[in-house]
């Protein structure tokens, strides 16, 4: 009887989780964004944005369509379905094939899974689309590395520093890849870069210090 009753005091808390807390298709969408932007709850953002998803079909508006999608998926993964953030993101990109965002962020999934391979192919993709979009060819170089396929890594790192010459964090990962290629002087210079283009880069002076100890430890061991 108590188990009953519980279920029926908790049930209104329970279906509101699936329900979103605004009712205007506009209100939907830019709460469901907000809670994935501050990191709030990613069930109800996953809720407005499904809502908000359902109404754009109707419209036939394919633009608006395209960008909930992309949220929804966002939401969903960060939810922790997978699953169905996958599905999502495959759907956008038989919809949008020209569209680099569904590629990228599966690419993203598959590599936080260390799926390197299907990474590799889906960044590859959408360098393709997109060839400029340094994020992507960032991580298409991180999985290489995780192959310890370094010569290919190097090869996007070096394009990557072109296509984004200001961005400091490049150079770090940069510099970690070139380390483990054992090319010592090309990973200090990647980290001095970084730290001339951003002093705070806690990272950058970390790893430099680490690279620099093992270099002055060799030639310790090699005068010994």
């Amino acid at each position: 009887a108590w188990a009953a009753l519980s279920l029926f005091l908790f049930a209104p808390y329970i279906i509101a989780r699936d329900k979103c807390s605004v009712d205007s298709p506009s209100a939907q969408r830019a709460l469901g964004e907000r809670l994935l932007k501050e990191g709030g709850d990613a069930s109800h953002a996953v809720a407005c944005l499904r809502s908000a998803l359902s109404f754009a079909e109707k419209s036939g508006d394919g633009q608006m369509k395209g960008e909930i999608q992309s949220l929804l998926a966002d939401a969903l993964e960060a939810s922790g379905d997978v699953a169905a953030a996958e599905k999502i993101l495959r759907k956008m990109m038989v919809d949008f094939p020209h569209s680099a965002v569904p590629f990228f962020k599966l690419g993203n999934i598959k590599k936080n899974a260390e799926d390197w391979n299907e990474a590799i192919g889906l960044y590859k993709r959408t360098l393709v689309l997109m060839p400029t979009l340094a994020s992507a060819r960032v991580n298409l170089a991180m999985c290489y590395r995780a192959l310890r396929r370094f010569d290919d890594a190097i090869a996007e790192y070096r394009q990557a520093v072109k296509d984004a010459p200001t961005r400091a964090d490049i150079f770090v990962n940069f510099g970690v890849t070139l380390d483990s290629a054992g090319k010592m002087e090309e990973s200090e210079e990647a980290y001095r870069r970084a730290i001339k283009l951003d002093p705070l880069l806690y990272q950058a002076y970390f790893n430099l210090g680490v690279l620099l100890s093992e270099s002055l430890k060799r030639r310790e061991d090699g005068v010994a």
